[in-house]
């Protein structure tokens, strides 16, 4: 009887409305690919010509170019490394703050542990 019971329990009821919700499914998920391969090739299609448009223009430019491709990315490097450098600090400083004033920043436990440590090898 439980044999009976399984077999029974695998079997899977399909209407005429499950038919058509699998079958629009289908469709829409085939639409749907076919207008993303499209668009994937336009793409695909768009950057390569205007690659070989701006060839040209980029071999004449080369020498202006690459020197201030290579200035701006310093520049750039720099000015993003020395903010957050600041950034850093301050948060330090917050942090530092937030401790002295007693407000038990995080992981300062682990700061409080170490101290009487340090203050016992410097006095003695």
């Amino acid at each position: 009887m439980a044999e009976k019971q399984h077999i029974y329990a695998k079997r899977e009821i399909t209407t005429p409305w499950t038919r058509t919700r699998q079958t629009f499914k289908f469709i829409t998920a085939g639409a749907t690919g076919v207008a993303l391969l499209l668009l994937a090739g336009l793409t695909a299609t768009v950057t390569v010509l205007s690659l070989v448009m701006a060839t040209p223009v980029m071999v004449i430019f080369s020498p202006v170019l690459v020197p201030a491709g290579v200035v701006l990315f310093l520049g750039l490097g720099g000015l993003v490394l020395s903010c957050g450098l600041g950034v850093a600090a301050l948060a330090a400083l917050l942090w530092i703050y937030n401790y002295v004033a007693g407000k038990k920043p995080p992981e300062s436990e682990q700061v409080e542990v170490g101290v009487p440590a340090f203050y016992l090898e410097n006095t003695t």
